[in-house]
């Protein structure tokens, strides 16, 4: 079993299905809740929490991205 720093207990185990099943960090951002039960992830509560990790996961790759693009706007001016 995988131990991901951040992710409750109940949910960590998850990552294991994650890597199984080959999901990349681009795909993972990308998962719905069907995703999520195809991979194995058949209870709905723990469907709702890792929905919600991802969707904070997405919030600051979206951050991180328009920060980084700044920067080089900044320094290419």
């Amino acid at each position: 079993m995988c131990n991901v720093a951040g992710l409750d207990s109940s949910v960590a185990g998850y990552a294991e299905c994650f890597a199984q099943s080959g999901i990349t960090g681009e795909q993972l951002l990308m998962l719905t809740n069907d995703d999520l039960e195809r991979i194995g992830v058949d209870k709905l509560g723990h469907q709702e929490m890792l929905l919600q990790s991802i969707t904070l996961l997405q919030s600051l790759v979206t951050t991180t991205t328009a920060c980084t693009f700044v920067k080089w706007q900044i320094f290419w001016s």
